[in-house]
């Protein structure tokens, strides 16, 4: 009997020194006792244990690649000289269920315990198949509560000619000669660099909301002029891969600088985009960026030719903008209903 209990705590040391040498995986530690003292002891030494060995806790079932379930009952069996508590473990394959295990442990004293919870651990995690190293992808990148993000866009803005006031719908005019003198007027375009910094906040696992704030150098008549403006996108992230995140957003702006070419400029934008990034350090990811936003209201300019062709003194564009751009989110804070962050690629 002695020789066997050795050979069990030296394989269960053996073990532990090996799987402390690379990730082993997830595991959902669950159980349940009568005696409440009994399950909070087992329950903090087992996830201590587990942690120790190299184990990703995860907090439900669902997330882990194995489950460690433990019962704690009074032995009052017909051979019992006592109700000596029983511990009974087993060990379970999440992706289809399977008992892989399943033993009992009979023991008197609690202090005792101190001292075989390791041992009881041990014994039973040796049953949980080893994943080679390539097996295990991290993916806790995906499962942030924060982001910082940071990127470099290059904005294009389009300015849509309307035909308010307009001769013809298409020039301004002056109108103390006949015929009046007319310079037709045209779509406008602008296409200068910008970035933009914020924080995402992912509250949900399919969704998080994005507070930036974004410069864009210039207007349609000053290259140096920076526009400022306050954002927030709702996202919904898709994470199909380890190593890819896919997340459609709509998108709201509000600008804060505005420049004096415009008699009037719409409060604010909508529209959405996509953002997709991948996998980028531990915490991290590199994403691009492509959207597309509108104004309802128009986008009144001063009519630059006052001089010559005054009329109308103010002409009008739809405003349009596609967003385009390249940067780097930062994680913080894994969220506490994704404890999960290795799982297997098969």
């Amino acid at each position: 009997m002695k020789k066997t209990l050795f050979l069990l705590v030296f394989m269960a040391l053996a073990y532990s020194s090996f799987a402390q040498k690379m990730p082993i995986g997830s595991l959902f530690i669950d159980g349940a006792s009568q005696r409440e003292e009994l399950a909070k002891l087992f329950e903090e030494r087992f996830i201590d244990e587990a942690k120790a060995s190299g184990y990703n806790v995860t907090g439900s079932q669902s997330d882990a690649a194995y489950s460690f379930s433990y019962t704690i009952t009074e032995n009052t069996g017909m051979d019992a000289e006592s109700n000596e508590p029983i511990i009974r473990i087993i060990i379970i394959n999440n992706s289809d269920g399977e008992e892989i295990l399943d033993f009992e442990y009979y023991f008197t004293d609690i202090n005792e315990m101190y001292n075989y919870t390791q041992f009881l651990f041990q014994r039973a995690a040796i049953s949980i198949p080893l994943p080679r190293r390539n097996d295990l992808i991290d993916v806790g990148w995906q499962n942030k509560l924060l982001y910082i993000r940071a990127s470099f866009d290059y904005p294009i803005k389009f300015f849509a000619l309307q035909p308010d006031g307009l001769i013809g719908g298409i020039g301004v005019y002056e109108d103390k000669s006949d015929p009046p003198r007319i310079s037709p007027e045209d779509n406008k375009v602008l296409a200068m660099p910008g970035a933009t910094v914020g924080l995402e906040v992912q509250f949900l696992s399919f969704m998080s909301i994005e507070l930036n704030v974004q410069f864009s150098m210039g207007d349609t008549r000053d290259n140096n002029f920076v526009n400022l403006a306050a954002g927030a996108e709702l996202k919904f992230p898709l994470k199909f891969f380890p190593n890819i995140v896919i997340e459609p957003y709509t998108a709201f702006t509000y600008p804060i600088t505005v420049s004096d070419i415009f008699h009037e400029f719409p409060l604010f934008m909508v529209g959405g985009g996509l953002q997709a990034g991948t996998k980028g350090g531990k915490n991290g990811s590199f994403f691009v960026d492509a959207g597309f936003m509108y104004s309802i209201r128009k986008a009144g300019m001063h009519n630059p030719y006052g001089g010559l062709y005054p009329k109308p003194s103010v002409i009008y564009y739809n405003y349009y903008l596609l967003k385009l751009g390249v940067g780097y989110k930062f994680g913080l804070i894994n969220r506490k209903d994704d404890g999960s962050t290795l799982i297997k690629h098969y």
